[in-house]
């Protein structure tokens, strides 16, 4: 399995959706005009005027706009640095399946800033290697996806670094995934207690938080 850093995985991904927009525009104007004068002259003629214009200007304005954005190959749409927390992120684009992560990188290489020494350089490698398998995040097996390659990345984040990783499967029958497996995950890095999801398919999109390792997709 060919492991790739830096991420350039918009270059294996060509293609994959990266957002689903939806845009909502409710504009709501009412204009209710009354003036209202009252003219009494009287010259041994009785002349009433009555003149009724009455403004009452109310202009509401509701503007709404809500955007549900799938997997986009710019990472930091995956958050914040939160500890204890698996950002994951799921697209789907006809038989392509793109699962990608981000956690603080004290949870993947036990110190939590970019790598300075050689040894760190080298745990960094070699972690890389190591979650570059099918094993980590599971497609159902009903959909029979395979791995077709991973990327990784460290990328600092303050003070500190985030390790970010991508999932380039391709499936035989793409219609059967609805569910991802992040157990394996999870029981290799205790310190992960939830997961934050955003998900994207053909058949809607989702985002939420659990400590359940089961991800449904739509």
């Amino acid at each position: 399995m060919k492991v790739l850093k830096p991420i350039v995985l918009a270059g294996l991904a060509l293609g994959l959706v990266s957002a689903h927009s939806n845009h909502s525009h409710d504009h709501g104007h009412s204009h209710d005009h009354g003036h209202s004068h009252d003219h009494d002259h009287s010259h041994d003629h009785d002349h009433s005027h009555d003149h009724g214009h009455s403004h009452d200007h109310d202009h509401s304005h509701d503007h709404g706009h809500s955007h549900d954005h799938g997997h986009s190959h710019d990472h930091d749409q995956l958050g914040a640095h939160e500890h204890g927390v698996l950002q994951l992120e799921v697209a789907q684009d006809g038989d392509q399946l793109l699962i990608s992560v981000s956690v603080t990188a004290d949870e993947i290489l036990g110190f939590e800033r970019v790598p300075e020494t050689q040894a760190e350089r080298e745990a960094m490698t070699a972690a890389g290697a190591t979650l570059a398998t099918d094993q980590w995040l599971v497609p159902n097996p009903s959909a029979q996806c395979s791995l077709v390659a991973s990327e990784y990345e460290v990328t600092p984040h303050g003070h500190h670094a985030d390790w970010r990783q991508d999932w380039l499967f391709s499936c035989v029958m793409p219609d059967m995934v609805f569910i991802i497996d992040t157990s394996p995950f999870l029981a290799a890095y205790p310190g992960i207690e939830r997961i934050r999801y955003s998900l994207s398919t053909a058949k809607g999109q989702d985002s939420g938080t659990q400590t359940e390792p089961l991800i449904r997709l739509p």
